[in-house]
Protein backbone atom coordinates (compact mmCIF):
# COMPACT_ATOMS: atom_id res chain seq x y z
CA UNK A 1 0.00 0.00 0.00
CA UNK A 2 2.41 2.67 0.87
CA UNK A 3 4.89 1.64 -2.04
CA UNK A 4 2.00 2.22 -4.54
CA UNK A 5 1.60 5.75 -2.77
CA UNK A 6 5.09 6.25 -2.76
CA UNK A 7 4.70 5.85 -6.80
CA UNK A 8 1.67 7.83 -7.13
CA UNK A 9 3.39 10.83 -5.54
CA UNK A 10 6.63 10.49 -7.67
CA UNK A 11 4.29 10.35 -10.21
CA UNK A 12 2.82 13.70 -9.58
CA UNK A 13 6.56 15.65 -8.10
CA UNK A 14 7.25 18.86 -10.35
CA UNK A 15 10.83 17.46 -10.88
CA UNK A 16 10.58 13.77 -11.24
CA UNK A 17 11.96 12.64 -14.32
CA UNK A 18 9.39 11.58 -17.26
CA UNK A 19 8.97 10.53 -20.99
CA UNK A 20 6.50 12.91 -22.01
CA UNK A 21 2.71 13.19 -22.52
CA UNK A 22 1.97 11.08 -25.50
CA UNK A 23 4.47 8.02 -25.06
CA UNK A 24 4.98 7.84 -28.14
CA UNK A 25 1.58 8.05 -29.46
CA UNK A 26 2.05 10.63 -33.14
CA UNK A 27 -1.92 11.02 -32.79
CA UNK A 28 -1.92 12.70 -29.12
CA UNK A 29 0.78 15.42 -30.58
CA UNK A 30 -2.33 16.82 -31.77
CA UNK A 31 -4.28 17.13 -28.37
CA UNK A 32 -1.05 19.74 -27.06
CA UNK A 33 -0.27 23.42 -28.01
CA UNK A 34 3.09 24.85 -28.82
CA UNK A 35 4.50 25.31 -25.57
CA UNK A 36 3.55 21.60 -24.46
CA UNK A 37 4.79 20.23 -27.81
CA UNK A 38 8.06 21.94 -27.01
CA UNK A 39 8.68 20.08 -23.66
CA UNK A 40 7.41 17.23 -25.28
CA UNK A 41 10.21 17.56 -27.48
CA UNK A 42 12.46 18.07 -24.94
CA UNK A 43 11.42 15.34 -22.99
CA UNK A 44 11.55 12.81 -25.82
CA UNK A 45 15.03 13.58 -25.91
CA UNK A 46 15.77 12.73 -22.52
CA UNK A 47 14.00 9.34 -22.42
CA UNK A 48 16.43 8.70 -25.42
CA UNK A 49 19.48 9.83 -24.16
CA UNK A 50 19.20 8.12 -20.41
CA UNK A 51 21.39 5.91 -19.58
CA UNK A 52 20.35 2.46 -19.81
CA UNK A 53 17.36 3.37 -22.11
CA UNK A 54 15.74 0.10 -23.30
CA UNK A 55 15.18 -0.50 -27.13
CA UNK A 56 17.34 3.39 -27.58
CA UNK A 57 16.64 3.35 -31.65
CA UNK A 58 12.66 3.35 -30.97
CA UNK A 59 13.15 6.36 -28.20
CA UNK A 60 15.37 8.22 -31.03
CA UNK A 61 12.33 7.49 -33.34
CA UNK A 62 10.03 8.97 -31.44
CA UNK A 63 12.14 11.90 -30.55
CA UNK A 64 12.57 12.79 -33.94
CA UNK A 65 9.00 12.48 -34.80
CA UNK A 66 8.09 15.01 -31.89
CA UNK A 67 10.84 17.46 -33.08
CA UNK A 68 9.41 16.99 -36.56
CA UNK A 69 5.75 17.98 -35.55
CA UNK A 70 6.90 21.41 -34.01
CA UNK A 71 9.17 21.91 -37.12
CA UNK A 72 6.16 21.62 -39.13
CA UNK A 73 3.96 23.84 -36.82
CA UNK A 74 6.44 26.59 -36.60
CA UNK A 75 8.97 26.54 -39.19
CA UNK A 76 11.71 26.37 -37.08
CA UNK A 77 14.64 25.48 -38.89
CA UNK A 78 16.62 24.34 -35.75
CA UNK A 79 13.58 22.19 -34.45
CA UNK A 80 14.11 20.85 -38.11
CA UNK A 81 17.28 19.99 -37.80
CA UNK A 82 16.78 18.38 -34.34
CA UNK A 83 14.69 15.87 -36.15
CA UNK A 84 16.92 15.01 -38.78
CA UNK A 85 19.76 14.55 -36.42
CA UNK A 86 17.58 11.94 -34.11
CA UNK A 87 16.05 10.35 -37.17
CA UNK A 88 20.15 9.47 -38.64
CA UNK A 89 20.80 8.15 -35.05
CA UNK A 90 17.85 5.80 -35.24
CA UNK A 91 18.66 4.73 -38.26
CA UNK A 92 22.31 4.02 -37.59
CA UNK A 93 21.64 1.89 -34.06
CA UNK A 94 18.97 0.17 -35.15
CA UNK A 95 20.69 -3.48 -34.88
CA UNK A 96 22.46 -4.49 -37.95
CA UNK A 97 20.03 -2.57 -40.04
CA UNK A 98 17.58 -4.70 -39.42
CA UNK A 99 13.67 -4.98 -37.87
CA UNK A 100 10.84 -2.40 -38.59
CA UNK A 101 12.85 0.84 -36.44
CA UNK A 102 15.41 0.53 -39.12
CA UNK A 103 12.53 1.06 -41.91
CA UNK A 104 10.55 3.49 -39.76
CA UNK A 105 13.79 5.44 -39.33
CA UNK A 106 14.77 5.89 -42.90
CA UNK A 107 10.93 6.84 -44.23
CA UNK A 108 11.26 9.12 -40.91
CA UNK A 109 14.54 10.65 -42.36
CA UNK A 110 12.81 11.01 -45.76
CA UNK A 111 9.45 12.79 -44.31
CA UNK A 112 11.62 15.25 -42.39
CA UNK A 113 13.30 16.12 -45.85
CA UNK A 114 10.12 16.41 -47.75
CA UNK A 115 8.51 18.92 -44.54
CA UNK A 116 12.04 20.44 -45.69
CA UNK A 117 11.27 21.09 -49.52
CA UNK A 118 8.16 22.07 -48.64
CA UNK A 119 8.83 24.51 -45.94
CA UNK A 120 12.16 26.01 -47.47
CA UNK A 121 12.02 25.05 -51.36
CA UNK A 122 14.88 24.98 -53.23
CA UNK A 123 16.26 22.16 -55.65
CA UNK A 124 18.81 20.98 -53.16
CA UNK A 125 16.17 20.22 -50.36
CA UNK A 126 14.05 18.59 -53.30
CA UNK A 127 17.17 16.31 -54.03
CA UNK A 128 17.97 15.60 -50.76
CA UNK A 129 14.31 14.53 -49.94
CA UNK A 130 14.61 12.36 -53.32
CA UNK A 131 17.64 10.39 -52.04
CA UNK A 132 16.22 9.85 -48.79
CA UNK A 133 12.81 8.70 -49.95
CA UNK A 134 15.39 6.41 -52.26
CA UNK A 135 16.97 4.69 -49.44
CA UNK A 136 13.57 4.09 -47.84
CA UNK A 137 12.13 1.94 -50.55
CA UNK A 138 10.32 0.01 -50.75
CA UNK A 139 8.42 0.76 -48.05
CA UNK A 140 4.87 1.39 -48.37
CA UNK A 141 4.80 4.85 -47.05
CA UNK A 142 7.93 5.66 -49.43
CA UNK A 143 6.28 5.02 -52.33
CA UNK A 144 3.66 7.25 -51.01
CA UNK A 145 6.46 10.02 -50.30
CA UNK A 146 7.92 9.66 -53.42
CA UNK A 147 4.43 9.99 -54.80
CA UNK A 148 4.23 13.38 -53.22
CA UNK A 149 8.20 14.48 -54.14
CA UNK A 150 6.42 13.96 -58.28
CA UNK A 151 4.39 16.55 -57.28
CA UNK A 152 6.46 19.00 -55.70
CA UNK A 153 8.66 18.62 -58.53
CA UNK A 154 5.93 19.04 -60.86
CA UNK A 155 4.70 22.20 -59.19
CA UNK A 156 8.07 23.48 -59.69
CA UNK A 157 8.62 23.16 -63.09
CA UNK A 158 5.04 22.43 -64.15
CA UNK A 159 5.51 19.21 -66.86
CA UNK A 160 2.96 17.03 -67.33
CA UNK A 161 2.14 15.17 -64.48
CA UNK A 162 -0.05 12.07 -64.71
CA UNK A 163 -2.51 12.89 -61.43
CA UNK A 164 -4.45 9.01 -61.62
CA UNK A 165 -0.69 7.37 -61.21
CA UNK A 166 0.63 9.67 -58.74
CA UNK A 167 -2.69 9.24 -56.80
CA UNK A 168 -2.12 4.78 -57.15
CA UNK A 169 0.92 5.04 -55.67
CA UNK A 170 -0.55 6.19 -52.08
CA UNK A 171 -2.43 2.95 -52.09
CA UNK A 172 0.30 0.08 -51.08
CA UNK A 173 0.52 2.24 -48.03
CA UNK A 174 -3.19 2.37 -47.17
CA UNK A 175 -3.14 -0.70 -47.50
CA UNK A 176 -0.38 -1.65 -45.36
CA UNK A 177 -2.11 0.23 -42.56
CA UNK A 178 -5.57 -1.11 -43.00
CA UNK A 179 -6.60 -3.22 -39.98
CA UNK A 180 -4.43 -1.74 -37.23
CA UNK A 181 -6.99 0.26 -35.16
CA UNK A 182 -7.61 4.10 -34.13
CA UNK A 183 -3.62 4.76 -34.98
CA UNK A 184 -3.59 2.81 -38.69
CA UNK A 185 -7.35 4.42 -39.21
CA UNK A 186 -5.37 7.93 -37.76
CA UNK A 187 -2.23 7.48 -40.54
CA UNK A 188 -4.51 6.38 -43.14
CA UNK A 189 -6.52 9.16 -42.97
CA UNK A 190 -3.01 11.61 -42.95
CA UNK A 191 -2.45 9.49 -45.78
CA UNK A 192 -5.47 10.44 -47.83
CA UNK A 193 -5.00 14.41 -47.05
CA UNK A 194 -1.31 13.75 -48.71
CA UNK A 195 -2.71 12.32 -51.80
CA UNK A 196 -5.84 14.76 -51.83
CA UNK A 197 -2.96 17.45 -51.79
CA UNK A 198 -1.50 15.68 -54.83
CA UNK A 199 -4.77 15.76 -56.46
CA UNK A 200 -5.38 19.61 -55.57
CA UNK A 201 -2.19 20.79 -57.19
CA UNK A 202 -2.60 18.88 -60.07
CA UNK A 203 -6.17 20.40 -60.64
CA UNK A 204 -4.51 23.42 -60.50
CA UNK A 205 -2.13 22.60 -62.96
CA UNK A 206 -3.92 21.78 -65.43
CA UNK A 207 -7.14 23.12 -64.72
CA UNK A 208 -8.95 19.85 -65.10
CA UNK A 209 -12.31 19.32 -62.20
CA UNK A 210 -11.80 15.54 -62.82
CA UNK A 211 -8.49 15.79 -59.75
CA UNK A 212 -10.32 18.14 -57.77
CA UNK A 213 -13.45 15.47 -57.36
CA UNK A 214 -11.16 12.51 -56.72
CA UNK A 215 -9.76 14.48 -54.01
CA UNK A 216 -13.23 15.59 -52.14
CA UNK A 217 -13.46 11.62 -52.71
CA UNK A 218 -10.64 11.20 -50.79
CA UNK A 219 -11.25 13.68 -47.92
CA UNK A 220 -14.88 12.89 -47.18
CA UNK A 221 -13.23 9.30 -46.09
CA UNK A 222 -10.61 10.41 -43.96
CA UNK A 223 -13.28 13.04 -42.58
CA UNK A 224 -14.87 9.72 -41.32
CA UNK A 225 -12.12 8.32 -39.75
CA UNK A 226 -11.17 11.51 -37.22
CA UNK A 227 -12.92 13.26 -34.78
CA UNK A 228 -12.33 17.00 -34.03
CA UNK A 229 -12.14 16.69 -30.28
CA UNK A 230 -8.78 14.39 -30.93
CA UNK A 231 -7.70 15.27 -33.82
CA UNK A 232 -8.46 18.86 -34.46
CA UNK A 233 -5.18 19.37 -36.63
CA UNK A 234 -5.55 16.75 -39.03
CA UNK A 235 -9.69 17.92 -38.97
CA UNK A 236 -8.33 21.12 -39.96
CA UNK A 237 -6.23 20.10 -42.65
CA UNK A 238 -9.22 17.90 -43.95
CA UNK A 239 -11.02 21.46 -43.99
CA UNK A 240 -8.43 22.82 -45.68
CA UNK A 241 -7.86 20.71 -48.26
CA UNK A 242 -11.87 19.98 -49.59
CA UNK A 243 -11.77 24.14 -49.10
CA UNK A 244 -8.91 24.21 -51.68
CA UNK A 245 -10.84 21.60 -53.99
CA UNK A 246 -13.90 23.77 -53.93
CA UNK A 247 -12.07 27.03 -54.71
CA UNK A 248 -10.18 25.13 -57.52
CA UNK A 249 -13.73 23.80 -58.71
CA UNK A 250 -15.41 27.74 -58.88
CA UNK A 251 -12.20 29.00 -60.42
CA UNK A 252 -12.52 26.49 -63.44
CA UNK A 253 -16.23 27.01 -63.32
CA UNK A 254 -15.96 30.72 -62.73
CA UNK A 255 -19.04 30.42 -60.05
CA UNK A 256 -19.39 31.81 -56.45
CA UNK A 257 -20.84 28.85 -55.67
CA UNK A 258 -18.02 26.02 -54.72
CA UNK A 259 -16.12 29.61 -53.48
CA UNK A 260 -18.41 30.60 -50.88
CA UNK A 261 -18.28 26.55 -50.06
CA UNK A 262 -14.63 26.35 -49.49
CA UNK A 263 -15.21 29.41 -46.94
CA UNK A 264 -17.23 27.65 -44.41
CA UNK A 265 -15.03 24.98 -45.06
CA UNK A 266 -12.09 27.11 -43.68
CA UNK A 267 -14.25 28.58 -40.77
CA UNK A 268 -14.60 25.40 -39.11
CA UNK A 269 -10.93 24.62 -39.55
CA UNK A 270 -10.57 27.81 -37.85
CA UNK A 271 -12.76 27.09 -35.01
CA UNK A 272 -10.35 23.79 -34.71
CA UNK A 273 -7.04 25.44 -34.22
CA UNK A 274 -5.33 29.25 -33.40
CA UNK A 275 -2.23 30.59 -34.02
CA UNK A 276 -0.69 29.86 -30.68
CA UNK A 277 -1.29 25.87 -30.76
CA UNK A 278 0.18 25.61 -34.44
CA UNK A 279 1.05 29.05 -36.04
CA UNK A 280 1.74 27.53 -39.17
CA UNK A 281 -1.29 25.78 -39.70
CA UNK A 282 -3.05 29.01 -38.84
CA UNK A 283 -1.09 31.17 -41.51
CA UNK A 284 -2.10 28.35 -43.78
CA UNK A 285 -5.34 28.82 -43.37
CA UNK A 286 -5.44 32.30 -43.49
CA UNK A 287 -3.70 32.09 -46.76
CA UNK A 288 -6.34 29.83 -48.20
CA UNK A 289 -9.23 32.04 -46.95
CA UNK A 290 -7.59 34.98 -48.58
CA UNK A 291 -7.38 32.71 -52.24
CA UNK A 292 -10.80 32.78 -51.68
CA UNK A 293 -11.93 36.05 -51.24
CA UNK A 294 -9.61 37.15 -53.95
CA UNK A 295 -11.15 34.55 -56.27
CA UNK A 296 -14.62 36.32 -55.26
CA UNK A 297 -13.22 39.67 -55.68
CA UNK A 298 -12.03 38.18 -59.58
CA UNK A 299 -15.35 36.59 -60.40
CA UNK A 300 -17.89 39.38 -58.93
CA UNK A 301 -15.63 42.47 -59.79
CA UNK A 302 -16.34 42.98 -56.24
CA UNK A 303 -14.26 45.49 -54.46
CA UNK A 304 -14.71 44.36 -50.74
CA UNK A 305 -13.65 40.84 -51.21
CA UNK A 306 -9.86 42.02 -52.35
CA UNK A 307 -10.30 44.14 -48.98
CA UNK A 308 -11.07 40.98 -46.80
CA UNK A 309 -8.17 39.04 -48.49
CA UNK A 310 -5.96 41.89 -47.24
CA UNK A 311 -7.15 41.76 -43.70
CA UNK A 312 -7.18 37.78 -43.89
CA UNK A 313 -3.36 38.12 -44.94
CA UNK A 314 -2.51 40.30 -42.73
CA UNK A 315 -2.99 37.71 -40.28
CA UNK A 316 -1.13 35.03 -42.01
CA UNK A 317 1.79 37.33 -42.30
CA UNK A 318 1.30 38.20 -38.58
CA UNK A 319 1.54 34.63 -37.63
CA UNK A 320 4.89 33.97 -39.93
CA UNK A 321 7.05 37.17 -38.80
CA UNK A 322 9.49 35.53 -37.66
CA UNK A 323 9.93 32.92 -41.15
CA UNK A 324 11.92 35.05 -43.60
CA UNK A 325 13.26 32.03 -45.42
CA UNK A 326 9.76 30.20 -45.61
CA UNK A 327 8.29 28.85 -48.39
CA UNK A 328 4.44 30.13 -47.29
CA UNK A 329 5.83 33.02 -46.37
CA UNK A 330 6.78 34.56 -49.68
CA UNK A 331 3.83 32.95 -51.50
CA UNK A 332 1.54 34.97 -48.96
CA UNK A 333 3.64 38.15 -49.50
CA UNK A 334 3.37 37.71 -53.23
CA UNK A 335 -0.49 37.14 -52.67
CA UNK A 336 -1.00 40.28 -50.85
CA UNK A 337 1.07 42.34 -53.58
CA UNK A 338 -1.53 40.72 -56.31
CA UNK A 339 -4.24 41.50 -53.83
CA UNK A 340 -3.72 45.12 -54.14
CA UNK A 341 -2.98 45.58 -58.11
CA UNK A 342 -6.22 43.37 -58.75
CA UNK A 343 -8.10 45.83 -56.15
CA UNK A 344 -6.85 48.94 -57.93
CA UNK A 345 -7.85 47.34 -61.20
CA UNK A 346 -11.27 46.54 -59.85
CA UNK A 347 -11.88 50.63 -58.86
CA UNK A 348 -10.49 51.65 -62.57
CA UNK A 349 -8.71 54.44 -61.12
CA UNK A 350 -5.17 56.30 -60.92
CA UNK A 351 -5.80 56.96 -56.62
CA UNK A 352 -6.31 53.09 -56.54
CA UNK A 353 -2.99 52.53 -58.14
CA UNK A 354 -1.41 55.43 -56.50
CA UNK A 355 -2.86 53.72 -53.24
CA UNK A 356 -1.08 50.58 -54.06
CA UNK A 357 1.89 51.73 -54.88
CA UNK A 358 2.39 53.47 -51.87
CA UNK A 359 1.66 50.32 -49.84
CA UNK A 360 4.00 48.26 -51.55
CA UNK A 361 6.82 50.96 -51.33
CA UNK A 362 5.97 51.69 -47.68
CA UNK A 363 6.68 47.81 -47.29
CA UNK A 364 10.11 47.99 -49.54
CA UNK A 365 11.44 50.90 -46.78
CA UNK A 366 10.43 48.74 -43.68
CA UNK A 367 12.66 45.26 -45.39
CA UNK A 368 16.52 44.83 -44.93
CA UNK A 369 17.88 43.02 -48.45
CA UNK A 370 20.52 41.17 -46.62
CA UNK A 371 17.79 39.94 -43.70
CA UNK A 372 15.07 39.47 -45.92
CA UNK A 373 16.18 39.22 -49.47
CA UNK A 374 13.73 36.73 -51.07
CA UNK A 375 11.20 39.28 -49.10
CA UNK A 376 12.32 42.18 -50.62
CA UNK A 377 12.44 40.34 -53.88
CA UNK A 378 8.93 39.51 -53.91
CA UNK A 379 8.07 43.52 -53.23
CA UNK A 380 9.96 44.29 -56.28
CA UNK A 381 7.82 41.43 -58.14
CA UNK A 382 4.62 43.38 -56.90
CA UNK A 383 5.98 46.92 -57.91
CA UNK A 384 6.92 45.56 -61.54
CA UNK A 385 3.41 44.18 -61.88
CA UNK A 386 2.13 47.42 -60.42
CA UNK A 387 3.96 49.39 -63.42
CA UNK A 388 2.59 47.77 -66.22
CA UNK A 389 -0.63 47.43 -64.69
CA UNK A 390 -0.79 51.80 -64.84
CA UNK A 391 1.00 51.96 -68.11
CA UNK A 392 -2.21 49.50 -69.35
CA UNK A 393 -4.34 51.45 -67.67
CA UNK A 394 -3.24 55.06 -68.82
CA UNK A 395 -2.42 53.89 -72.43
CA UNK A 396 0.81 55.42 -72.18
CA UNK A 397 4.28 54.19 -70.89
CA UNK A 398 5.57 57.31 -69.09
CA UNK A 399 8.78 55.33 -67.88
CA UNK A 400 6.83 52.22 -66.10
CA UNK A 401 8.03 49.94 -68.76
CA UNK A 402 11.90 50.65 -67.63
CA UNK A 403 11.03 50.64 -64.15
CA UNK A 404 9.25 47.41 -64.23
CA UNK A 405 12.08 46.27 -66.10
CA UNK A 406 14.70 46.84 -63.89
CA UNK A 407 12.84 45.59 -60.81
CA UNK A 408 12.13 42.47 -62.67
CA UNK A 409 15.76 41.91 -63.05
CA UNK A 410 16.80 42.95 -59.61
CA UNK A 411 13.91 40.26 -58.52
CA UNK A 412 15.86 37.34 -60.96
CA UNK A 413 19.37 37.80 -59.71
CA UNK A 414 18.40 37.55 -56.06
CA UNK A 415 16.03 34.95 -56.18
CA UNK A 416 18.63 33.23 -58.66
CA UNK A 417 21.14 33.64 -55.79
CA UNK A 418 18.58 32.20 -53.12
CA UNK A 419 18.17 29.51 -54.74
CA UNK A 420 14.69 29.96 -55.51
CA UNK A 421 13.84 28.35 -59.12
CA UNK A 422 9.96 28.35 -59.00
CA UNK A 423 10.17 32.20 -58.17
CA UNK A 424 13.24 33.18 -60.47
CA UNK A 425 11.03 31.10 -63.55
CA UNK A 426 8.19 33.68 -62.98
CA UNK A 427 10.11 36.75 -62.87
CA UNK A 428 12.43 35.47 -65.88
CA UNK A 429 9.09 34.68 -67.32
CA UNK A 430 7.51 38.41 -67.01
CA UNK A 431 10.68 39.98 -67.87
CA UNK A 432 10.99 38.40 -71.16
CA UNK A 433 7.44 39.21 -71.84
CA UNK A 434 8.09 42.99 -70.95
CA UNK A 435 11.04 42.96 -73.16
CA UNK A 436 9.30 41.33 -75.94
CA UNK A 437 6.53 43.63 -75.78
CA UNK A 438 9.01 46.95 -75.61
CA UNK A 439 10.41 45.51 -79.02
CA UNK A 440 7.19 45.04 -80.66
CA UNK A 441 6.46 48.84 -80.02
CA UNK A 442 9.47 50.47 -81.00
CA UNK A 443 10.12 51.84 -84.63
Amino acid sequence: MFGIRRGIRRLFEPDAPRDGLCGGEPALLELLDRPMLEREARAADVAAGRIGARDRPRRLLEAARVWRELARRTGDASALGRAAAAARASARTAVSGRGSTHGEALCEQARIAVLAAEMFAGPERLKAANEAADRALPAPEARALAARLRAIEAAASDPSLPARDAAAAFEPALRALAGRGRSGAWAAAGLRCERAGVLIEAGARTGEAAPLEDALEDLDRACKALDGAYHPISCARVHELEALALIGLGRIEGEAGPVLEGLDALALALDLIGPDHSPMDFARLEHARARAFMALGEIEQNEDEFDRALAALGRALKALRRGSGLALRAAAAEDRIACLVLRAQTRGDGLALDEAEAALRGELSSLRPSADPTGWAVVQLGLARLYLARAAWTGRDRGEGARAGAALAAALDVFTEEGRPDLAAAASERLAELRAATAARAP
